[in-house]
């Protein structure tokens, strides 16, 4: 779906293998998207700003056409920094079957009726079952999921998010969030992370008009890559209890709401946890937190009695815990890695 004029040039570009695949409709068929089947992708080729609102209202992903003008630089602002960039019409065929690919979530866990966990891949490494083209394709992920603005690589990044976008626009699990967020980093100056990047782009096609984080750090703590294993067990959620509290800016929007928080990786759950537990007491009416992968097979269910403003000062008891070691796994997904290892 595009302009006539991008039309025009991007018809030309498609093989005889997928002529009768594609199909290039101008913006006023509106209808046929509110008909949708689901064996149809739509997606919103846009060169202006009035492309990518349209996209938002219609819900589908955006791709950058900036490659189909001389001038690159006329492109409205928008899809600069939320279109999907693309070199060649493959470029758009390869983005449409990593929407479609991804069958099933590695790992999921429900804890009554106001919280879920997801985790879309294993991101185990290690382990004679992980070959070398699974291996690569896990690492390439992690590197860009972890990297800095300057070092990420675009378009590793958006298969990433429309990875996750395939499963969040395709599943009714998902389909009455009211809020999207990240879980913050542990440095509060570090906001420009690629999950606020994905997690930006995600909530702009679903609709949502809040756009500040429902969780914010106000303090600093010590990054759990780098703390021993024997201190997460022994320190549980209790940094993040200290340096974490529910957006005050939002508080009547968080009451009520359905929260999805985004992260990068689960490892033992307790960065889930965190969040479970601020933004029910916070009032919200469920939380749903999803991870890019899982490692390990631990996630630890917790119970905390907390006292005072979660939007302020609080402090939090630790009351039990519950390891579902092993539960809740799925096979890996090696459908999708496999196609991932493919592409160049």
């Amino acid at each position: 779906m595009a302009q006539q004029h991008t039309i025009s040039k991007l018809r030309p570009q498609v093989s005889d293998d997928y002529k009768d695949k594609i199909n290039f409709v101008g913006r006023k068929e509106y209808d046929l998207i509110k008909g949708k089947k689901n064996d149809i992708i739509f997606i919103v080729v846009g060169l202006e700003h009035h492309d990518a609102i349209f996209s938002f209202q219609c819900f589908v992903m955006l791709i950058d056409g900036g490659c189909f003008l001389k001038n690159p630089d006329e492109r409205g602002e928008k899809i600069i920094t939320y279109g999907i960039p693309i070199n060649k019409i493959e470029d758009l065929i390869l983005y449409s079957k990593v929407l479609k690919i991804h069958k099933e979530n590695y790992f999921h866990l429900g804890h009554g009726e106001n919280y879920e966990v997801y985790s879309f891949n294993n991101a185990n490494t290690l382990g004679f079952r992980v070959g070398a083209e699974e291996k690569k394709v896990k690492e390439i992920f992690q590197i860009n999921l972890k990297a800095n603005i300057s070092n990420r690589d675009a378009k590793a990044l958006m298969i990433i998010m429309l990875h996750l976008l395939g499963e969040l626009s395709t599943s009714s699990n998902f389909s009455d969030i009211d809020i999207w967020g990240t879980f913050p980093s542990s440095n509060p100056d570090n906001q420009d992370t690629s999950v606020t990047f994905i997690k930006e782009a995600i909530r702009l096609i679903d609709g949502s008009k809040v756009n500040k984080e429902p969780l914010i750090r106000h303090t600093k703590r010590q990054k759990k890559q780098t703390s021993g294993k024997l201190y997460k067990y022994e320190n549980k959620i209790n940094d993040d209890f200290q340096t974490l509290r529910a957006n005050p800016v939002i508080k009547d929007k968080i009451k009520g709401a359905v929260i999805c928080i985004i992260d990068d990786y689960i490892t033992t759950g307790y960065s889930a946890e965190a969040a479970k537990h601020i933004l029910l007491e916070a009032g919200a009416k469920k939380v749903i937190f999803i991870s890019v992968g899982k490692f390990g097979r631990e996630y630890f269910s917790t119970e905390y009695n907390i006292e005072g403003d979660v939007y302020g000062d609080y402090a939090a008891n630790f009351v039990s815990e519950s390891d579902f070691n092993g539960r809740g796994y799925t096979d890996n997904d090696t459908e999708f890695l496999e196609f991932i290892g493919k592409i160049e």
